[in-house]
């Protein structure tokens, strides 16, 4: 009887990794259709992709939600030229997913030139039909790039005195 058992609770703990490989799938794809859809200005790509009650703060500190932020797209007071993500992290908790991101933007956000390294970060929540929707999205800019006080958003530890 014991033997009938580990069987079924490899399957559990494979079945168990196997959606969460699927869901961070999803949510890969979710994030290369935001970036897509910025980088061509098309709100109607992207409005399925954010939740009812969406919350968005820019790099600027700009609060928006779905409406206004899709609008903002939409009228070109967000046009992306350069989108290169250059580190991805998906941590899935439940219904829940968290994507941090390090990318290099070009972009001009409400007339102003933006240009440099920008960490993000998209939260998502799993719908009842099972897909994805981004409920929360925040953008600041990595300080002191190449700077001496900081590297790369990194704080460079300090001497002890």
């Amino acid at each position: 009887m014991l033997l009938a058992a580990v069987p079924s609770h490899a399957f559990l703990t494979h079945g168990k990794g196997s959606r969460k490989k699927s869901d961070t799938r999803a949510i890969q794809a979710l994030e290369n259709e935001w970036n897509a859809a910025l980088m061509h200005g098309d709100a109607s790509a992207m409005s399925p992709i954010l939740a009812d009650d969406f919350l968005g703060v820019s790099a600027n500190g700009t609060l928006t939600d779905k409406a206004q932020y899709l609008k903002r797209v939409s009228a070109g007071r967000y046009v992306f030229r350069k989108i290169d993500v250059e580190e991805s992290k998906t941590r899935l908790h439940d219904d829940t997913a968290i994507v941090v991101t390090l990318a290099e933007i070009e972009a001009t956000m409400e007339g102003v030139e933006l240009a440099g390294k920008y960490r993000y970060t998209r939260v998502y929540r799993r719908i009842p039909t099972g897909g994805w929707k981004v409920i929360n999205f925040e953008a600041t800019r990595v300080s002191g790039a190449g700077e001496g006080d900081l590297r790369g958003g990194v704080p460079i530890k300090q001497p002890k005195h």
